[in-house]
């Protein structure tokens, strides 16, 4: 997710002991920024991009979320799009495996 805190906010205090990739890290972040008495304001919840296959599933959310009118050429290309994408995603992980095996 994305935080932005006060310039004077204790940051060895507020980022203590939070749960990183985890699927309580936006809790645990919550709760320590509440505990140094951080004013906290909440937008929409999202999924962090951390991996690889996490941009697939946000390009197809911003995709899915663009108006559903779209003409058949339009949708068409946005097909391709993504596709061209997890192709390329795909590659890169092989690729960065095949390095690793080595």
């Amino acid at each position: 997710g994305m935080l932005s805190v006060p310039r004077n906010a204790p940051s060895s205090q507020i980022f203590h002991g939070i749960r990183w990739s985890n699927n309580s890290t936006a809790v645990s972040q919550l709760k320590s920024l509440s505990d140094c008495c951080i004013d906290i304001s909440i937008g929409k919840m999202m999924n962090d991009v951390d991996e690889p296959y996490d941009v697939i599933r946000l390009a197809k959310r911003l995709i899915c979320s663009q108006d559903s009118n779209q003409d058949d050429d339009n949708r068409q290309s946005k097909d391709d799009v993504l596709e061209s994408l997890s192709s390329s995603i795909g590659s890169a992980i092989r690729d960065a495996e095949t390095a690793n095996a080595y």
